[in-house]
């Protein structure tokens, strides 16, 4: 685990501002469901991170790309996203489906697309 956060500290203050950060919460239809997660997406983006939550995998993301779950405050992915974007990567964070299904595959698959 720490060989993790130094390397993603390095990663961090060696790389430089890529710019203006667009953030959009998405709903995608798969199915008979809508998968819903936040996309902020840098202006030149380097590399994309698809974030898919442990534990119960519900950040309560709302419209307005607030998130509601007690877990959107612990996971270190969706607390340093803006961080990471203002650094070049785009960073999708995936909450549950409207069935309240955790990542099923098709709806992985609709997001990186």
């Amino acid at each position: 685990m720490l060989a993790v956060r130094t390397a993603l500290a390095i990663l961090l203050f060696c790389s430089s501002a890529q710019g203006a950060v667009t953030t959009t919460v998405v709903d995608v239809p798969v199915g008979a469901v809508t998968q819903r997660f936040l996309y902020l997406r840098p202006e030149a983006s380097v590399a994309n991170i698809v974030q898919l939550p442990g534990g119960d995998a519900i950040l309560g993301l709302q419209g307005d790309g607030t998130m509601t779950a007690p877990l959107a405050m612990c996971n270190p992915v969706v607390r340093n996203r803006q961080t990471l974007a203002d650094h070049g990567f785009s960073v999708a964070l995936v909450d549950v489906d409207s069935a309240g299904v955790t990542s099923p595959f098709d709806n992985v698959v609709q997001v990186i697309d």
